[in-house]
């Protein structure tokens, strides 16, 4: 789940670490972040893909992109 103050998400609510530190090397990437967040998801809903999404605030066709993409299928 992600909270943020606003209605949009902005690079500074998901508190990734800054290029350039010794944070960023450590392997946190945005597609990992990603990848964590989907296979979190999917397992909070028992790999129901509509369930998934609707709780990720995405499509199902979005969330079947991404799986693909992260080879989770």
């Amino acid at each position: 789940m992600l909270l943020a103050p606003g209605p949009q998400i902005e690079a500074g609510d998901l508190m990734l670490p800054r290029a350039g530190t010794a944070e960023a090397g450590s392997g946190s990437t945005l597609e990992k972040v990603e990848r964590d967040l989907l296979l979190k998801a999917l397992s909070d809903a028992q790999n129901n893909v509509s369930l998934a999404a609707r709780t990720l605030g995405i499509s199902r066709d979005t969330l079947r992109y991404r799986m693909d993409k992260y080879g989770l299928r």
